[in-house]
């Protein structure tokens, strides 16, 4: 059972715990750098703890998404690392292949197309 916490560093203590791993994961995947990706999440969790204490991964994974290049960081990778993104997106973060297209500016069915190769190529 989850316990309720009231203070921001609580918050963002309990945040980092659910999320943080997954979320350095990410960063570091679209930052490449991994002390721009740290400083991402240590951003995100602390923004999420102290303006919305309920947030969720898939809503904590936008806000990084964009704080580590956002969509500009996709369209410039190369084919591999940009379907290994997206089925990251899509599969680890808990978005729909709709809200992946909207953060990434690509079409929806580029993105179901790129998740099917990324599971293919994963198997």
């Amino acid at each position: 059972m989850s316990k309720t916490v009231s203070t921001p560093a609580g918050a963002a203590g309990q945040l980092c715990d659910q999320h943080g791993s997954a979320l350095l994961s990410l960063a570091t995947a679209m930052t490449r750098d991994p002390l721009r990706a740290r400083r991402a999440v240590v951003d995100v969790i602390h923004s999420a703890s102290a303006h919305r204490p309920g947030a969720v991964r898939s809503e904590l994974v936008r806000h990084l998404f964009e704080r580590c290049g956002g969509a500009e960081s996709v369209s410039a990778r190369p084919a591999g690392e940009r379907r290994d993104l997206v089925l990251y997106l899509a599969c680890e973060s808990g978005l729909t292949y709709q809200v992946v297209a909207e953060l990434t500016n690509l079409q929806p069915a580029d993105v179901a197309g790129l998740i099917s190769e990324g599971l293919r190529h994963r198997s």
